[in-house]
């Protein structure tokens, strides 16, 4: 597509010629302050007819809507995005638009300890000689494990 000097390049039209339909975006942006081209992933049902495009795209992978002239958006809302495993084997059995609750998975860790321990740190030993190893269990600080992270609002484009 060619521009013209001076023409103002609207979202719509920027997604037409450079975003396929269905695309998802994470944004600095606050809902409900309308961004041309894009919706809200937030399980949303929206009109099968307005949005054709992306009903095409997606179809009912993230609901059914009423069944008949409706479907949901993708709810993204405080989760982190994965992708699909397709046959890689890490995380198989997965469909497109499947949730997957939180599993935490219980390890230890090892360690060496001496007698002698860095100053402000303190080691009880029961056993004999200077250096002991063994493992721990890790004791919790908080109600799940995550990253690092800030929150965004995911966007899909229609």
């Amino acid at each position: 597509m060619t521009w013209t000097t001076g023409e103002t390049i609207t979202a719509a039209k920027l997604n037409r010629t450079t975003v396929p339909v269905g695309s998802i975006q994470a944004l600095a942006y606050v809902p409900g302050a309308p961004i041309d081209g894009w919706l809200y992933c937030d399980g949303s049902p929206v009109s099968r007819s307005t949005y054709a495009d992306l009903f095409a795209a997606i179809g009912t992978t993230y609901g059914v809507g009423d069944g008949s002239t409706t479907f949901n958006l993708p709810d993204f809302r405080g989760v982190f995005l994965r992708g699909l495993d397709d046959g890689k084997g890490y995380d198989s059995g997965r469909t497109m638009g499947s949730y997957q609750a939180d599993d935490n998975k219980a390890h230890v860790h090892e360690y060496t300890a001496y007698k002698q321990p860095t100053a402000g740190y303190s080691v009880s030993f029961t056993g004999t000689g200077n250096t002991q190893h063994g493992t721990f269990d890790t004791s919790s600080t908080g109600s799940e494990a995550r990253p690092k992270n800030f929150p965004v609002h995911y966007v899909i484009s229609y």
